[in-house]
């Protein structure tokens, strides 16, 4: 470089400078007519070996004949490819669905915390709630797995809801209010007298003509100016445009030849074809003067081929096919997405260009970075757009098996039906085609019908099959371990079986690495960039049970992407030890200062999200990032706390003990009296008793004495039975009220 004269840089310099002076900007026939050009030439819509491997898939993918069956013999066709579609697609969406957010936002710098938390609840909250996040998932991998492409398109679908009101009655201020909304526009108005007002003063005027003397002047009040109210029509007009995923065809999209990426970023020029009616392009805004001069398109062969196989259709139908009448016919539209230098200044800019045939409905500019469509594929190839997917890798085993199962089933129907040896005129041939039970066959000869024995192979044959799987779970990674599907699996080492697992997980994991990182993060960021760019007004939204105030205008330009892949992926309950193990982790970490409560709450949400539930705010509220764990005490002060504490508990201790022992004390001492008086109560009773028996006896001698003076002749045992009786009751009746013997002093 030292040796490049100055001189020659400067005039090299000055006629590129001459170079550049000579281009001028391209007016619009020029444009169209470049676009057009490079459209048609380097990005038809696909090459014809990619078709025919899709249109092949497809036909895999359905069990659809071969095209080499033979009639009269077996025409089995193996479900390999739909298999292997059916088992990995459960799979992929559990990963990028275990979790509300598909993928998340990290800012540049910590001042941008909140608005990148604001954004990735956005963007989440545009795909999964204003889009069927789920179904575009669905759609999108599933095309992927059988096309090798899936193709999503992203963009602001500028809807205008026009309505017309009509007021009656406005007064002035009410009518200011409603214009004031710049999308109203009056249609009609007319205006009147107030009729409130209007009553209010011809009852003013009859209250006057009844009043004394009042003459004919009176009878009316003074001329004044009633207020008036306004009756309208007016047309309101609401913008109610938002972010639209679809995903498209792999078929109608388009890619030049030479790109060598999965990502569509740096594509010289790509598009989308689809089959638009006339009434759909005025919609979207095109001039109604020119749709009205188009021609009705025609699609491609390659394009025909792969619908015509996708809706098991022999020919494309007409218009009526796709809900439209003969008056609205339908054209191809082809949105174009192509980098062209129209300003003249040397350097391409991409701009989204829409055409016809080659007329040209509109265009313009795109950013920097942003591309409509994004592309993902399970397998990629490098250096090409399209990569591989899991019905090429079974393609040729599905064929194989088929031919072998056919095989063993035409082996088996010659087996049991096989074919004759005839003596030529020994046997009625009528009679040996008519199959059936106990028919009779005629013949001139015993031996003149004998069977051509054919062995079956089957046995042979099922080892082959055998083979043909263990082939296509290596391919794929599709085991029969992994679903439950084989009978012997119990009897394997639980390490052995873990390992099959795992070495299929990889396989599955990796595929959804690849598709989330080409695919869903370049999806986020399109939704993203059309926010910013359309939905700049600011609003209140309800996410994750919060209302937040949220202004697109104040978000960075871009943020880092990360994806959560993984979620749901592997063993559960591996996952949920794993992280119940680092929960324990962190808390042995608390004293060293290494966490923080939100690191304890990202813990308890992955483990809540693990268990099936998407809303963690159900469990746990999330704290303030900054917060820090509280500081552990001092070691020092916590030995002397516990001294105090068994001090004091020693000192309470020994209260207690003197507390009980003259409890004890004082129960004996009760007992004791209680014991000595009940025993005194008992002699006394005893001794009253003795007493009353006593006096009883004298009693019963002396009343005797008596009524033999007076000439009555009574036993005295029985005169001293009834006065025993008499005591008795009397003594029952002294302890009943606690006074023994008070029978006797009675």
């Amino acid at each position: 470089m030292d040796n490049i004269d100055p001189i020659e840089i400067q005039a090299v310099q000055q006629g590129a400078v001459a170079a550049n002076s000579d281009r001028k900007p391209l007016e619009d026939e020029e444009f169209a007519a470049k676009v057009w050009e490079l459209w048609r030439n380097e990005a038809s819509i696909q090459y014809t070996d990619l078709v025919e491997d899709r249109v092949r898939n497809m036909n895999l993918y359905f069990g659809r004949p071969f095209g080499d069956e033979v009639r009269g013999r077996s025409q089995v066709v193996s479900s390999d490819a739909q298999d292997v579609v059916e088992w990995i697609l459960p799979y992929l969406i559990k990963v990028y669905t275990g979790s509300d957010r598909v993928v998340q936002f990290t800012p540049e710098g910590g001042e941008d915390t909140a608005m990148a938390e604001q954004a990735t609840d956005w963007c989440n909250y545009v795909f999964y709630r204003k889009n069927n996040g789920f179904l575009i998932l669905y759609e999108w991998i599933k095309d992927a797995l059988m096309l090798r492409n899936g193709i999503v398109k992203t963009w602001w679908d500028h809807k205008v809801k026009v309505e017309r009101e009509e007021y009656a009655g406005l007064t002035v201020e009410e009518l200011a209010e409603i214009m004031r909304d710049p999308g109203v526009e009056i249609e009609y108005v007319t205006g009147r007298n107030d009729p409130v007002a209007e009553q209010a003063m011809q009852a003013q005027a009859a209250q006057m003509s009844l009043m004394p003397g009042a003459g004919a002047q009176a009878q009316m009040p003074p001329q004044q100016q009633l207020p008036q109210v306004y009756d309208v029509i007016i047309k309101r007009t609401t913008d109610n445009g938002g972010i639209c995923i679809e995903v498209i065809p792999p078929n109608e999209f388009a890619v030049n030849r030479r790109h060598n990426s999965i990502m569509l970023q740096r594509a010289g020029v790509c598009g989308h074809r689809t089959r638009k009616s006339l009434s759909d392009l005025k919609e979207m805004g095109f001039d109604p003067n020119v749709v009205d001069t188009l021609s009705t398109g025609e699609n491609t062969v390659e394009q025909e081929m792969e619908e015509n196989t996708r809706d098991q259709q022999i020919t494309m139908g007409d218009d009526s096919d796709y809900g439209v009448s003969d008056d609205n016919p339908t054209v191809y539209l082809d949105e174009i997405y192509a980098e062209i230098d129209k300003d003249g200044d040397g350097i391409v800019e991409r701009y989204q260009v829409s055409m016809v045939d080659g007329v040209l409905l509109g265009y313009e500019p795109l950013d920097e970075g942003y591309v409509p469509c994004v592309s993902i594929t399970p397998i990629i190839m490098p250096h090409r757009f399209d990569g591989r997917c899991p019905i090429d890798l079974v393609a040729d085993i599905q064929h194989q098996k088929s031919t072998v199962m056919r095989m063993v089933l035409d082996s088996g129907y010659q087996t049991l039906n096989p074919r004759m040896r005839v003596l030529n005129n020994m046997v009625n041939l009528r009679d040996l085609l008519e199959v059936r039970p106990g028919g009779i066959i005629r013949m001139d000869d015993v031996n003149a019908v004998q069977p051509l024995e054919i062995p079956f192979i089957g046995r042979e044959g099922f080892p082959i099959l055998e083979y043909l799987d263990s082939i296509k779970e290596n391919r794929t990674g599709q085991t029969r371990y992994n679903q439950g599907a084989d009978a012997n699996s119990l009897n394997k080492t639980a390490i052995g079986i873990s390992r099959i697992m795992d070495a299929s997980m990889q396989r599955l994991e990796l595929m959804a690495r690849v598709m989330a990182e080409t695919g869903l993060v370049q999806l986020f960021k399109n939704i993203l960039y059309l926010t910013k760019k359309y939905d700049t007004r600011a609003k209140i939204i309800r996410l994750r049970n919060e209302y937040v105030s949220m202004d697109p205008t104040q978000w960075k330009d871009m943020y880092d992407v990360t994806v959560n892949v993984g979620l749901g992926t592997g063993n559960k309950q591996e996952e949920l030890q794993n992280l119940q193990g680092l929960a324990q982790l962190q808390k042995e970490a608390v004293p060293l200062g290494m966490v923080k409560p939100i690191h304890f709450y990202n813990v308890a949400k992955a483990i809540t999200e693990r268990l099936g539930h998407k809303d963690v705010s159900n469990f746990f509220d999330q704290p303030d990032p900054n917060a820090t764990m509280p500081q552990p005490p001092n070691p020092a002060e916590v030995e002397a706390k516990k001294q105090v504490e068994i001090e004091k508990i020693q000192t309470q201790g020994s209260g207690q003990k003197e507390i009980a022992k003259a409890k004890i004390e004082a129960d004996v001492t009760k007992f004791r009296i209680k014991t000595q008086a009940d025993t005194e109560i008992q002699v006394a009773r005893e001794r009253n008793a003795a007493e009353i028996a006593k006096a009883t006896r004298v009693e019963a001698v002396r009343v005797a004495g008596k009524l033999m003076e007076m000439g009555v002749r009574k036993d005295i045992k029985t005169l001293s039975t009834d006065l025993e009786t008499l005591a008795g009751n009397i003594i029952g009746q002294g302890e009943n009220n606690g006074q023994p013997g008070s029978a006797i002093s009675g």
